[in-house]
Parts: structure tokens; sequence; C-alpha cells
């Protein structure tokens, strides 16, 4: 029996509106795909994006949104605005997020808080840099980033929780951990919840370190990895096909 799994395409700052037709056009999509397939467009595209998967297996992310519900925050976008245009899901914790506008986990706690109450799944991104793993600091790099679900765990909405391990090395330098090192931190992972909330259902842990149409075979052998966040792949349609294909 085909391996269920979580297939996501983080577009971040790239296609143009033609550039988004040309992918729809482009896409084949595997017959009966056993997979739940979404795609994150920057903001603006959204109702684009949506507009195409009408009458496709695909569900709509956002990559960001406010920490606010409404208000006077120009340049924001609240939970409750995408969950209004169809956004199912939303992107947070990324690491780019992190290094480039100073994320933590305080800011990222109030912005899961806004996705729950607004009824949408977060994919919560996770993961370490070269200097922390080599530093051993991969374990507590971890534990700190996970502490801000903490409140959310007994909450009823836990199951709208998906998490993203994101080796920040790995992301956009076309290195990807050994299948050995991605199976052993989605198990520390794993036990690491099981210790902290052992009264709830383990979220889905993905893989999010330049997956691409080569590798992603492999990887969903790992028994641990319960799918994929793919980045630079997802904007080819013939490589995302390839790697929705897996099983």
């Amino acid at each position: 029996m085909p391996k269920k799994s979580i297939i996501a395409g983080n577009w971040k700052m790239n296609l143009t509106l033609t550039e988004v037709h040309d992918f729809f056009q482009q896409l084949s999509l595997p017959p009966q795909c056993p997979h739940k397939i979404i795609l994150a467009p920057q903001a603006p595209l959204i109702p684009i994006v949506t507009n195409h998967v009408q009458k496709l297996p695909i569900s709509v992310a956002a990559q960001n949104c406010s920490f606010e519900k409404k208000g006077a925050f120009t340049g924001e976008v609240s939970a409750e605005v995408l969950a209004s245009l169809g956004v199912e899901y939303v992107i947070l914790g990324h690491s780019e997020r992190r290094q480039y506008f100073a994320e933590n986990e305080d800011l990222l706690s109030k912005k899961i808080r806004q996705c729950l109450e607004s009824k949408l799944s977060v994919i919560y991104c996770i993961g370490e840099t070269l200097t922390e793993r080599n530093s051993g600091q991969l374990q507590n790099v971890l534990k700190r980033q996970l502490t801000c679900l903490t409140e959310f765990s007994q909450s009823n909405q836990w199951e709208q929780l998906i998490l993203a391990y994101e080796p920040v090395w790995a992301i956009g330098t076309g290195q990807v951990a050994s299948l050995e090192q991605v199976q052993e931190v989605h198990q520390f992972i794993q036990s690491t919840f099981k210790d902290s909330y052992p009264h709830v259902n383990l979220p889905p842990i993905l893989y999010g370190g330049s997956v691409n149409a080569l590798n992603a075979q492999d990887l969903f052998t790992l028994p641990a990895v319960a799918g994929f966040l793919v980045g630079g792949a997802s904007l080819k349609p013939k490589d995302f096909s390839t790697i929705l294909s897996v099983q």
C-alpha cells in the first residue's frame, strides 16, 4: 500500500503571474496520487493559484502571516484574511524568516495562535545551521525551537500542526543531509515530542533540505519522514511532478 504523506512546495519570492499560468499548464499529477499536495505562492498570487487548483487535489498555503488579528500594521496579512481567500496552511518559522526578519519563538507562537484561531493548519519549520550542528548544539536548537508549541499542546487544534525539519546548511545549497542524518534527526524530534507531549498525537514531520527529483525517492523510504517541504524543485513542474510520484 502506498505511503501517504504531505508534499508541500514553497515557491518563496519566485514566479510571476505568467509563470504561474505556465506552471499549471506543464504540471502533470501522477494518477491516484496518495500524497496531500500543497503549494505556497507569494501572497498576491494566492487567488490565482486558488483558482488554478479548484479542480485539482492541491491545497494552498501562505508563506507567512501577521502576529496580530487586524489593525494598523501596514504591509502585513492576517490569518483571518488568508482563510477567507481559501488558504488552508501557513508556513511559519522558516529559516529565511528567522535569519532575515529576526523571527523568534515568542513572535512565532503569536503567529501560530492567529493561524489556529482562524482554523488554518501550520507547517512549523525547525532546523540548525552548520555552525550549530558542528558545535554539538543540534538537539538544544531543535528543543528551543519546539518550545513555542507548548501552549498549544492542550488545545483541540493540535491536529492542525505539521513539522518540517530543514537543516539550514542544506537549503538552496545543493547539499543534502545523508539519509542517516535525516532519519536520526527525525527520530530525535519524534522522541522529544513523545517525552514532552505524551498525551497528544505526534505531528507529521516533513523533510525540507534541498529535496529534488533525484533524491526524493531515497528520502521518502525513511520511516520517520512523513513527506517533504520542497523549495527550488517545486518551481519546476517536471521535477515537482517527479517528486509527487514517490512511493
